[in-house]
């Protein structure tokens, strides 16, 4: 028989308590809603702040809750008492001297400090603001605001009480009377002692308690004041008697004299009472002649000279450039050279005490020593030639005056071409004679009548050279004088100055020298242009010549100085019309540089014949 196998007992387990785990979960969910609570008071209070500081911010006692950071600043600089306002006082016996605090280099900085209280209570992040909110609001948070203190400030005040005391303190010394000097043995002297006087003022200053007292800090001890017969002998020289300052007009001749006398001297003259290291004395004797500086500024226009560059001619066959009008270095007053000049001579005595002024020397660009090499005017790159037969001989004189003002002229690489700066104002001072001039509709005289004969070869050298025009006004009518000698209209250029000019820019990378040359045999003016050919190709078609209309009618004016029986045509007639001339410029392999058109519209234009007082022709 089996007998069953004994049954083994299983120990029973003790039931799980629940709640260790339930208050875990609750304080879980507890800190959850804390922080929740908190992050949506954050939010609220960054939203209900914004633009405004947090509520509990401070800076000295001042609440600043609430309040934009300008308001802030504005409220801070009312309420803090120590402003750059505030006075010190310094003290020496019954003597005293009244800084402010921005005198003394001392100032609190309000912007700052409501720049910091703004960002007081504000993190970065969730996280960060509620912490930074959560702190402020339970702690505070309070802004100092930085103090700015300049001590070189302070130390110039109190280096200049030194002075004032220094002198005061002597018994004896150097004494000044107007501009008499005499000089006594000193008995006794009193010193500042500037470090142990900045020490007080700078705590008194870091202290930041508003308005106070400073007492200087003096050190007296028997005087031995150093070189006192020197000192005095010094300032009786520079007393002494007047300056005198000259100058030159640059061209030889003299200038002034300006005079500066004893009584204005003295006024310049500063003495004062030094201690040496080794507690002796010595008097410091100074003439400052910067009050004068505004003085020598007026004067400073008139004797200032441009620098003026040289004229030449290109020698062809030694390809060197030879002087035609010498240049000449320009020069400006130096103040400051003056200035210390004056200084030097004010410690002579004697004939001596005359002073010249100084001046900076400019050299011109263009220098008598210069090359043709060196500015690369090597070849002619063009040329020009008008004929003037039939010019009366104020004409002539005219066209030779103004060929002088534009012979020998270097325009350097990029630079513009003026004729109206060149030609300078037409007065009869200058030279300039009456002849037939075009205004508007009419033919009349005036100065400078044939200035454009000049004119009108430029243009055409620059022209047909392929420079830039930049400007180029007609004449209303066609002139007989540009073309003659078989030139076609439209390629005349008519100045007024200062209204009307002719400019042209040297668009190459070398200098250009514009040469002169007059033909009087021949009634022909030329202008050659010099420079390094570029390779350039330049086509001009012929004119284009569009809407004609006939000539007026012949008119004859009065010329006093005729005789009976004589003419003198002083003009031609020619028809109106619309002219333009296409000018082509290429690059010497074929690229295209520019095309440009010049447009002249003519009014019809009848001949004009001078005759006689009297003749029957003038009342045709």
């Amino acid at each position: 028989m089996q007998q069953s196998a004994p049954r083994v007992r299983q120990p029973e387990l003790a039931p799980l308590n629940p709640w260790p785990v339930r208050l875990l979960l609750l304080a879980l969910w507890s800190g959850t809603l804390l922080v929740a609570a908190l992050a949506v008071i954050a939010i609220a209070a960054t939203r209900m702040y914004a633009g405004t500081i947090l509520p509990g911010v401070s800076a000295l006692g001042i609440p600043l809750g609430g309040l934009t950071e300008s308001e802030a600043a504005d409220l801070l600089r009312q309420r803090l008492s120590f402003g750059q306002g505030t006075t010190f006082t310094f003290r020496d016996g019954e003597k005293t001297w009244q800084f402010t605090a921005a005198e003394l280099g001392l100032s609190l900085d309000a912007d700052a400090a409501a720049r910091d209280a703004m960002t007081a209570g504000r993190g970065e992040g969730l996280i960060g603001e509620i912490t930074a909110q959560s702190l402020t609001w339970l702690n505070g948070a309070v802004v100092i605001p930085a103090l700015i203190y300049d001590q070189s400030a302070a130390l110039t005040v109190v280096t200049r009480l030194a002075a004032e005391v220094n002198q005061a303190g002597a018994s004896g010394g150097l004494l000044i009377d107007g501009t008499s000097v005499s000089a006594t043995p000193a008995e006794s002297a009193r010193a500042l002692d500037i470090a142990a006087t900045m020490r007080a003022l700078d705590a008194v200053l870091t202290a930041m308690s508003g308005s106070a007292e400073i007492p200087l800090v003096i050190s007296e001890a028997p005087a031995s004041i150093v070189d006192l017969d020197a000192s005095a002998a010094l300032a009786s020289a520079v007393l002494s008697g007047p300056i005198t300052l000259t100058a030159d007009d640059g061209f030889g001749g003299g200038l002034g004299p300006w005079t500066i006398d004893a009584s204005q001297i003295a006024a310049l003259l500063n003495v004062r009472l030094n201690v040496q290291a080794d507690g002796t004395y010595r008097y410091a004797i100074e003439l400052d002649f910067e009050p004068f500086r505004a003085y020598l500024e007026t004067l400073a226009p008139g004797l200032i000279s441009s620098p003026v560059d040289g004229r030449f001619h290109f020698n062809e066959a030694t390809r060197q450039l030879e002087i035609i009008q010498p240049a000449a270095g320009g020069r400006r007053l130096d103040v400051d050279a003056t200035l210390a000049e004056l200084e030097r001579v004010a410690v002579l005595t004697g004939d001596q005490r005359v002073a010249r002024m100084q001046f900076t020397y400019i050299q011109p660009d263009y220098h008598n020593r210069v090359t043709a090499a060196e500015l690369g005017i090597t070849e002619k790159v063009a040329e020009a030639i008008t004929t003037f037969a039939g010019s009366t001989a104020n004409r002539r004189i005219n066209i030779a005056l103004a060929t002088s003002k534009m012979d020998g002229i270097i325009i350097g690489p990029g630079e513009e071409f003026s004729f109206n700066r060149y030609l300078g104002e037409l007065e009869a001072s200058e030279g300039w004679v009456e002849a037939a001039v075009i205004f508007a509709d009419r033919t009349g005289t005036g100065l400078g009548g044939g200035v454009c004969q000049v004119s009108t070869t430029i243009f055409r050298a620059a022209f047909t050279g392929g420079f830039t025009i930049i400007e180029r006004n007609s004449h209303g009518y066609r002139v007989g004088f540009y073309e003659q000698g078989g030139f076609p209209p439209g390629l005349d250029a008519a100045i007024f100055t200062p209204e009307r000019d002719f400019r042209f820019q040297n668009d190459t990378p070398y200098h250009l020298l514009i040469q002169a040359d007059i033909y009087p045999a021949a009634d022909q003016l030329v202008f050659r242009f010099y420079s390094t050919s570029t390779g350039r190709i330049v086509e001009i078609e012929p004119p284009r010549i569009a809407s004609r209309v006939p000539p007026e009618a012949t008119r004859y004016e009065v010329n006093q100085d005729l005789q009976p029986g004589q003419t003198l045509q002083v003009d031609y007639s020619a028809e109106g019309a619309d002219v333009n001339v296409t000018r082509t410029v290429k690059a010497a392999d074929g690229t295209l540089i520019r095309k440009d058109n010049i447009f002249t519209h003519y009014l019809p234009w009848g001949a004009i014949y001078q005759v006689a007082p009297g003749d029957a022709r003038l009342s045709q």
